[in-house]
């Protein structure tokens, strides 16, 4: 039914304009009885896609962001070399004698922390020299990879590229709770225990890498 009474009334329209014409009238254009809000286009002088540039760019750094593991943040700080040869001298030892190298955790972290005790911001640095072994197991946990991944086993180095995916964020779960104990029961809390949960992880894959490389 719509239709037909538009349909109508353009004709009427139409009708009348030809009666102008014949009149001497010059035709006017038809103008729609349901007029529509047209935009006006705008020249900026960019193009589309250089206007959606700017918000693409955004949306990547946002995801990358987001991807990042938490491990990175140590690892961003820089390894002291003074701290990173202290525990390569201790594992090359436990290399030597066998040992799976334990007792190197800790090596750079718990001198600094005695040595805090009792300061004014006692807290912070405790968690402060946690973050700085942490980046040392941080490396050694990298390039304990690189040498998983130069023994060539590739059911091997799936299976650690695969665990190493969530390692961090089951890592980070676990140790946030220790931020939410006493300091003094766990001192360095959730960064000390990143610490010695990295460094764990690094020792295995020290002896894996080493594994798959022997010939």
């Amino acid at each position: 039914m719509y239709h037909v009474l538009v349909e109508n009334l353009v004709s009427q329209v139409k009708a009348h304009s030809k009666a102008l014409i014949g009149e001497g009238v010059a035709e006017a254009p038809l103008v729609s009885p349901f007029p529509l809000a047209v935009r006006p286009f705008r020249h900026t002088g960019r193009s589309m896609r250089e206007r959606r540039s700017p918000m693409k760019l955004k949306l990547a750094a946002a995801m990358l962001a987001a991807s990042l593991p938490l491990a990175s943040m140590a690892f961003a700080q820089g390894t002291a070399p003074a701290d990173l040869a202290v525990i390569d001298a201790c594992l090359k030892t436990a290399e030597k004698t066998g040992g799976f190298g334990s007792a190197c955790v800790g090596l750079v972290a718990d001198p600094c922390i005695k040595a805090a005790e009792g300061a004014n911001d006692d807290v912070a640095k405790w968690k402060a020299c946690a973050a700085r072994e942490l980046a040392v197991w941080t490396q050694k946990t990298s390039e304990a990879l690189k040498k998983v991944q130069a023994g060539g086993f590739a059911d091997v180095i799936k299976a650690a590229k695969d665990s190493q995916k969530t390692f961090a964020a089951s890592r980070d779960r676990l140790c946030a709770a220790f931020d939410q104990v006493d300091p003094g029961m766990y001192r360095g809390g959730a960064s000390y225990c990143r610490l010695r949960e990295t460094a764990n992880r690094s020792l295995s894959l020290i002896k894996l890498g080493a594994a798959v490389n022997e010939h």
